[in-house]
């Protein structure tokens, strides 16, 4: 079985006029918008959408011990983690992935609760980096 370890925060690549979010690489995810911050802002704001009911959705299959639907958004958000630049975020989730695809719950128990920990924290934090609409 893997084990689950606590996340720790990558460190962050600054680039001037964008917050400091550990495990958030701005320059990688500026590389994905060709360097442009509005985009990426809207992007992000996409992200925290698509994504807020995800902790509360995954907390039901999980109960219900719906492993596939674990594993099927567990690869979601390794695709649009890396997408932002999320990195600590796409390592998680590809460990959830992995964990939930062997299908063993007690497995995966331990790497879920890390996943949702990490998701709650990402949201958290791109939240703040809305504008105003």
């Amino acid at each position: 079985p893997r084990e689950a370890r606590p996340v720790r925060a990558a460190p962050t690549r600054q680039v001037d006029g964008l917050p400091d979010i550990p495990g958030l690489n701005w320059a990688e995810a500026l590389e994905r918008t060709d360097g442009n911050k509005d985009l990426l802002l809207d992007l992000l704001t996409t992200f925290v959408d698509s994504f807020d009911t995800m902790p509360a959705k995954l907390r039901d299959a999980f109960a219900a011990g719906h492993l596939d639907v674990v594993h099927r958004e567990a690869h979601g958000m390794k695709s649009a983690a890396g997408y932002i630049g999320a990195t600590e975020m796409r390592a998680v989730a590809e460990r959830l992935e992995h964990a939930a695809a062997e299908g063993d719950a007690n497995a995966v128990a331990p790497l879920f609760h890390v996943f949702l920990d990490e998701l709650e924290r990402l949201l958290a934090a791109l939240d703040k980096t809305r504008t105003p609409a």
